[in-house]
Order: structure tokens, then sequence, then C-alpha cells
């Protein structure tokens, strides 16, 4: 509760600070999930603390700090590269992301808050032209399509919303995703951020995994 109430109130405080915060509770919830898959009386993941990355996905504020800092601590940091296993660590990440998307204290109006939140997440990022704007569509983007992949054919119109609006940038040739990191990297003279260069990647995988197996479901369906 006292990390919590701590991190809440650094609407105000210095960047780093916050990001101190926001990775202390990335921390306490990958504790927290890997204690409920050894079977452990695990320890609670308070709705006060998850609503603070809840938050950020249906609003789009704050998004790159809050969501982004769970992929930058669990993959990104010194402390993974030293003695984290990245297969393991990769799961765990997945979890997290999956569990503040899914979960929803009545079964459903949170959900969809933040599957809409998603989706104009990464629209915003299709019209913009800002670095910051793509990587946060980036990141939507990511999130996105591990839901959706996760969800069952007969998922709630929002979710198949969120499907089509995903399916069209990561489908289309002049999408953002294709051609905007690198040539702001060139017209920046800067080397891509390393959350690009993780996620990009992982992110046109997932979405060819996920394609392949909607193809191949489409097909079943229409021919039973």
């Amino acid at each position: 509760k006292g990390l919590t109430t701590a991190v809440m109130k650094e609407k105000k405080a210095a960047e780093s600070v916050r990001e101190t915060g926001i990775q202390a509770l990335t921390w306490w919830m990958v504790v927290a999930i890997r204690r409920r898959q050894q079977g452990a009386a695990a320890s609670t993941l308070p709705d006060t603390t998850l609503s603070l990355f809840r938050k950020s996905m249906e609003s789009g504020i704050d998004f790159l700090p809050c969501v982004g800092t769970i992929v930058t601590s669990l993959m990104l940091s010194s402390s993974h590269q030293m003695n984290m296993n990245e297969n393991n660590n990769e799961d765990i990440m997945e979890s997290i992301l999956l569990l503040l998307v899914q979960l929803s204290s009545d079964g459903g109006s949170n959900n969809n808050t933040i599957e809409q939140g998603l989706q104009s997440i990464f629209e915003k990022a299709s019209t913009s032209k800002k670095a910051v704007a793509h990587t946060e569509g980036l990141l939507a983007l990511y999130v996105s399509v591990l839901h959706v992949s996760s969800m069952s054919s007969s998922s709630s119109t929002t979710t198949q919303q969120l499907a089509m609006g995903m399916e069209k940038i990561c489908k289309s040739s002049k999408s953002f995703l294709y051609h905007s990191f690198e040539l702001e990297g060139k017209q920046q003279q800067q080397p891509t951020p390393p959350l690009v260069q993780y996620l990009l990647p992982r992110l046109i995988a997932l979405f060819c995994k996920y394609w392949t197996k909607k193809k191949k479901d489409d097909e079943t369906t229409t021919t039973t």
C-alpha cells in the first residue's frame, strides 16, 4: 500500500523519480505472478496499483512512461541482463501486460475501455509525425496483438474492432511501422531507441503468428 500511494503521488515529481517508482511496482508484480505460478499463497495485486497502468491504457496519458517501463524494466534493464532468463522474463512481461488489459472488476466494461484506448493510441500514431507518438503506437499494437491472440473467436464487439484496426496497420506497407522509425533515425542521426529495437521485430513475428492462425481458423470454419 505504501509503495502504491507513493507512486500515485508522483505525477508532478521528476521523471526519473516517477520511473523508479513504476519500476518498483513492475518488479512487485513479477514477484506476485511468479508466486502464483508456483502455487504459493501469492501477494495480491491491489486494484489501486493496477489502475495506475490501466488508466494510462484507457486514456493514453503517460502510456509510454507507465506501460513502456514494464518492458524496459524486464527486458532491457541491467538487472535483467545480469541475472534473468530472457525467455522466462518475456513470459512474465506478457503475463503482466495481459493481466492489465484483461483484469476487470465487473467482467467487461473496463476491458472495453482499455481496448478502445489502445486503438486510439495506435490510430493517433498513424496520423502523427512525432517519434514519441510512433513509439507509443508500436507499444499499443504489441499489447493489442498479445490481447487479441489470447481471446477466443467469440470475443466481444470491441475486441473485434480492436483486431480490425490492428490488422489494418500491421498489414499496410505504408504504415508507420515499416518506415517511420528508420526515417526518424536518419533525420536525428541517432540509433533507434532500445525499446523500438526490442518491440518492432517481436510485434511483426507475433502478428504473423496471429494472422496465420486466424486464416487457418477461417478456412476450417468455411469448410465445415
